[in-house]
């Protein structure tokens, strides 16, 4: 079936943040152009679109200005 191996990453991810025993509240996903960049929107998080080759400066940004909160930057193949 056509994008169903797409959905497989972040089903994973999703059903694992609870084990980790921290508030979806503190959890943000940056994702850039391609492969990941729909990444935040599978996700029941805060979430964060970027342009192409910029995620991982927003990211850094974001964790420096908001340490408290778990940033994570899902990247493509």
């Amino acid at each position: 079936m056509p994008g169903v191996r797409r959905l497989r990453g972040p089903q994973r991810r999703a059903a694992g943040l609870p084990e980790l025993g921290i508030p979806r509240e503190r959890f943000v996903f940056v994702s850039g152009i391609g492969c990941s960049s729909r990444f935040p929107y599978y996700m029941n998080t805060y979430g964060f679109h970027s342009i192409h080759g910029r995620a991982p400066a927003i990211a850094t940004g974001l964790k420096i200005s908001r340490p408290e909160l778990e940033v994570w930057w899902p990247r493509g193949r």
